[in-house]
């Protein structure tokens, strides 16, 4: 294996890593967003 192969196959590894881990951070923003503005809706009604 040469070096150019080495690292090919970390930064594989790391950008497969990297969009699981956006995926997991990503995916439960827009339900939280939401409450988030019902909440400030029924502060803005009080």
């Amino acid at each position: 294996m040469s070096m150019l192969e080495i690292l090919e196959f970390i930064f594989q590894d790391f950008f497969h890593w990297l969009g699981t881990v956006i995926l997991i951070i990503c995916i439960p923003f827009p339900f939280s967003h939401n409450s988030f503005i019902s909440i400030k809706n029924e502060n803005k009604e009080d």
